[in-house]
């Protein structure tokens, strides 16, 4: 393996290392919402187990990103909408679901490189 291999590697882990913080925020704030709404420490922590297993599946996991870069669109639909007519509400709305599928998609890169075991 090449240097360069190496830090690009190192490199990239850093990278996705700081979106993993993000990815996990989210998971801890859904499931508290969950629980907060339903007034049930039992949901908090039913929904937070299930995520961080749905995390661990390949399918699972990009639905779940996806579904949380669309709520961060919506988000901003709504945010922009105090601001700007509907024509600045899209623009901005897709712009900021398109960040966070990236941001989530570097967190879950975090999340199958902290739980990889090599076989060697």
């Amino acid at each position: 393996m090449a240097k360069d291999d190496v830090r690009r590697g190192v490199t990239q882990a850093t990278f996705n290392e700081k979106f993993g913080g993000f990815l996990s925020l989210q998971i801890f704030a859904l499931a508290g919402g969950i629980g907060y709404f339903f007034k049930s420490w039992i949901a908090f922590g039913l929904l937070l187990f299930l995520l961080i297993v749905a995390l661990q599946m390949p399918k699972a996991a990009v639905v779940m990103i996806v579904v949380f870069s669309v709520g961060w669109a919506v988000i901003a639909f709504f945010v922009a909408g105090m601001f700007t007519g509907l024509d600045g509400q899209i623009v901005v709305s897709i712009l900021c679901g398109l960040t966070a599928l990236g941001a989530n998609s570097a967190g879950l890169q975090w999340s199958k490189d902290i739980s990889s075991v090599d076989s060697q």
